[in-house]
């Protein structure tokens, strides 16, 4: 029987460790008693400690009467065993937080990168679009052109309502500019369209992240 005892007390330090000691740099949460049940756990198992040591005789308090023998180990069993009923939850809790995996170098650059489209949607302004130069669009040609008016950014996407290369160098179809002004006032951008024969001109549009956009309809060169 005091070798159940001793297990049954190895069971109170390992509980009240975690509850009253953190490991630091260990990434352990010490254990929650955020409950009226886990705080009724708690006194319960402090009171069946400290009958458990009284009843076997190992703690003897000379203010606090208190009879060693079964009768008084074995109510400490007792109320260790609901206290440890009633903080269940909270160890379930702990034990689950405690083998959680540690966060990856991924979900890292993920955040970083997250944050960074961010930062750049926030360097965004209002779209205006008021002119490019060359003014008309060259057929069948790359031709980088320059874009002004304001709110551009390196986000900003470029798109024509034709067939069209739109991309930051003659060869790239990514619809980004190739340079941006650091007041967003102006951009350029290579675009190489391909007409139908009925058209005469397409509308050019720029977009910002968030769905903010500008529109201007430029003639081509025939």
């Amino acid at each position: 029987m005091e070798k159940y005892v001793e297990s049954l007390l190895c069971i109170h330090w390992f509980i009240f460790k975690l509850i009253f000691y953190q490991q630091k740099g260990a990434g352990m949460p010490s254990l929650s008693v955020n409950s009226i049940p886990s705080f009724f756990g708690v006194v319960a198992l402090l009171a069946g400690s400290f009958l458990i040591l009284t009843g076997l005789g190992i703690v003897k308090i000379e203010k606090i009467t208190v009879t060693p023998g079964k009768l008084t180990w074995g109510f400490g069993i007792l109320l260790s065993i609901v206290g440890i009923v009633l903080l269940w939850p909270e160890i379930q809790s702990y034990l689950s937080n405690g083998n959680a995996p540690a966060p990856t170098s991924t979900a890292i650059v993920l955040e970083s990168t997250e944050a960074s489209q961010q930062d750049q949607q926030g360097e965004c302004g209002i779209l205006k679009l008021d002119a490019i130069h060359p003014p008309t669009f060259l057929e069948n040609e790359p031709t980088q052109y320059k874009l002004m008016g304001s709110g551009f950014c390196n986000g900003t996407a470029i798109v024509i309502s034709t067939s069209a290369r739109v991309g930051s160098s003659p060869q790239s179809i990514n619809s980004q500019p190739s340079e941006v002004s650091s007041d967003g006032t102006w951009l350029t951008v290579y675009i190489n369209p391909v007409p139908e024969p009925d058209q005469d001109g397409a509308y050019l549009t720029v977009e910002n992240p968030g769905g903010n956009t500008a529109s201007l309809y430029v003639d081509y060169q025939r």
